[in-house]
């Protein structure tokens, strides 16, 4: 992360350790912060199982004026409902 006079970004990023199993097509992510918002870094739908079961997580960080924050939250939406409703016959 870096913050100057004007608005921070994100010059690099890396993931380390074990735990979750990151979906790469549900990877999000803006490099600079600007007036629309924060500059992040995310995952959509992350399970701790390698085949996507069990509970799904967002994971990431958001970079702006006040800081970095860590997401880590039940993934919302459409898109983890059907998941959900998928993995329950699979």
């Amino acid at each position: 992360m870096y913050r100057g006079i004007g608005h921070s970004y994100i010059d690099r990023y890396d993931f380390q350790g074990a735990g979750f199993v990151l979906n790469p097509f549900g990877m999000c992510y803006k490099k600079y912060e600007d007036s629309s918002g924060n500059a992040y870094i995310g995952y959509a739908n992350c399970s701790m199982y390698p085949d996507g079961s069990g509970t799904l997580y967002d994971l990431g960080v958001c970079v702006g004026k006040s800081g970095a924050h860590k997401v880590f939250r039940l993934s919302q939406g459409v898109d983890a409902f059907t998941w959900y409703l998928l993995n329950a016959f699979i």
